[in-house]
């Protein structure tokens, strides 16, 4: 089962589409991104790695690395009691392959209860994602996600899950974007981290998602963004309009993104 964990701003999406092509590039860094129900904020080593993301109304997340540092741990506090709720270890299988093993506490004891297999490209990106569930004490593969990247952005991400002992292609999505730089792209949590929604990691930024149900044949969702941007063409806030199956629409707001600029 995933575990939706929710990093940066308390909303997870898996989102993916079509774009414009930019080569666009940023040296800044997110510092704070105060939206409608959280407000975090990001914390850099003097290298320029990411931390820590600490959280209003979410958990708070420390970043371990290897030596050769790359992501080797995420430790998920509390931050109302500020203890340590449950944490991913990471091992480089190969060079395109990372394993997760997530860890909760049961009865005094930090036990794994999920593994997730990320196959990634040669930018890092990750193409797949497969999600395995504890089943009689072993790990049984029951769902993936492969996602397709263009020119630094998903385009489409489709959702497998078990079926009857094969696997069914269960939702797919598709995105629109700019032509401006998206300055979370250079994140190195990007390379492991399949719970915060993949636009926060590409190129550039989102300007309309569509998910369809492939069994049902219809479409169940879809976003559209507005920004508002400073004079480096970054967004500084947004406003996302979700449209629901149901025919109901929410609004969610980023009011304030800061940066850090070399």
């Amino acid at each position: 089962m995933k575990k939706i964990v929710l990093l940066m701003t308390g909303i997870t999406l898996l989102v993916a589409g079509c774009f414009l092509k930019s080569n666009v590039t940023t040296s800044c860094s997110v510092t704070k991104i105060v939206s409608s129900d959280n407000t975090a904020q990001f914390l850099y080593s003097s290298s320029g790695l990411l931390t820590n993301i600490n959280n209003s109304n979410t958990w708070n997340v420390t970043v371990g690395y290897n030596g050769t540092q790359k992501v080797a741990k995420l430790e998920f506090y509390n931050h109302g009691t500020d203890t340590l709720d449950f944490y991913s270890d990471f091992t480089e299988a190969s060079n395109s392959q990372i394993e997760q093993a997530s860890y909760e506490m049961q009865n005094g004891s930090w036990v794994q209860q999920s593994k997730t297999v990320f196959d990634l490209n040669s930018n890092g990106d990750i193409e797949k994602a497969s999600y395995f569930e504890k089943l009689n004490n072993n790990f049984a593969k029951t769902s993936y996600d492969d996602y397709t990247w263009e020119n630094g952005n998903v385009t489409k991400a489709e959702d497998f899950v078990l079926s009857g002992g094969n696997f069914e292609k269960r939702y797919t999505t598709t995105y629109q974007y700019d032509n401006k730089a998206n300055a979370l792209q250079n994140l190195s949590i990007k390379s492991v981290d399949v719970i915060t929604a993949y636009y926060w990691y590409t190129k550039n930024n989102p300007v309309k998602m569509v998910t369809v149900d492939n069994k049902a044949g219809t479409q169940i969702y879809s976003a559209t963004f507005e920004y508002q941007y400073n004079s480096d063409n970054l967004p500084i806030s947004y406003t996302r309009t979700d449209s629901l199956a149901s025919g109901n629409t929410q609004v969610y707001t980023v009011s304030s993104i800061t940066y850090s600029c070399k």
